[in-house]
């Protein structure tokens, strides 16, 4: 955007759109944003420092603009905080002293007068914190039942606005949330689309980009080693391995298989009904009567 602006001989959004130009707002909205600078020493947390900053000075020129909302601002260490200081608009909601201080003058005496039986009640502040401008007000309140039939909304009427390549999504909590995952369109996916046999859908990157993939090919260096300790998630994740090569044999054939076409090996004892249970829900769920040959070692 720099770039065009500085072609056209302005300097921002508007002066562009004066002049005959079409340009949309890019609204960054980021929840639990403190997830990201909790640890100053953290690769990441730092280039994410970095974009953030240029983004809160230089982004509202150029019509990008950012939302952030967290529990806590006192334990925020991997920004500086002087780029906090250049967003002007706060909303603080009960909270404790501290975080209060730090985003409005004196906000420990505000929220004092907000009580702990009165959720939704918050104190507004459009001038970087100045008490002057302080202004209690109520959050509208959405029923929870009402919250997924919103986006899925929203995420319907933008579609026309998108690259059909990327469709715009409301990246939400599940797979199943997802109407454009594989794993909820591959009865209809378009096979000419399809190259790699062997890809293993193994989550989705914190972007609103591609599903993150994994390709098994018949090639050095070709394999997947995971390693963890959280019981749930390696069940889940072997579970959409087997669904994901399951997928790519119905879109590369269009016909169940004649032989078993996925060995299992399983180095410890069947002590786990998931383990047990997996393969068969899955072959009654996905309807395709795919074969899959369990293999124990002890």
């Amino acid at each position: 955007r720099a770039d065009l602006f500085k072609k056209s001989h302005v300097d921002k959004i508007e002066e562009y759109r004066e002049i005959g130009k079409k340009m949309p707002r890019v609204l960054v909205i980021m929840d639990e944003f403190h997830e990201l600078f909790s640890n100053a020493n953290d690769e990441f947390a730092k280039k994410s420092s970095v974009i953030m900053e240029r983004i809160v000075r230089q982004g509202r020129a150029f019509g990008v603009h950012l939302i952030l909302a967290s529990q806590s601002y006192s334990n925020i260490t991997g920004i500086d905080r002087a780029v906090f200081d250049q967003m002007a608009v706060r909303i603080v909601l009960k909270c404790s002293k501290v975080d209060a201080n730090l985003l409005l003058d004196s906000g420990s005496s505000e929220i004092d007068q907000i009580s702990i039986d009165d959720p939704g009640r918050a104190v507004y502040n459009s001038e970087a914190g100045n008490k002057e401008y302080n202004s209690h007000f109520r959050v509208a309140y959405i029923d929870p039942s009402k919250h997924r039939g919103m986006l899925q909304e929203i995420s319907d009427s933008t579609k026309k606005f998108a690259d059909p390549r990327q469709p715009t999504r409301i990246l939400l909590s599940n797979i199943e949330d997802n109407n454009y995952s594989i794993f909820n369109q591959f009865p209809t996916y378009d096979a000419e689309s399809y190259k790699t046999p062997g890809r293993l859908y193994i989550g989705e990157p914190l972007s609103v980009t591609n599903n993150m993939t994994m390709d098994l090919t018949r090639s050095e260096y070709s394999n997947l080693l995971m390693v963890g300790g959280d019981t749930e998630k390696a069940r889940s994740m072997f579970a959409f391995a087997i669904i994901s090569l399951c997928i790519n044999y119905w879109i590369t054939h269009r016909e169940t298989p004649k032989t078993p076409f996925i060995t299992l090996f399983n180095c410890k004892p069947l002590d786990d009904s998931y383990f047990k249970d997996t393969p068969k829900l899955l072959s009654e769920f996905l309807k395709l009567a795919y074969h899959i040959r369990l293999s124990m070692w002890f």
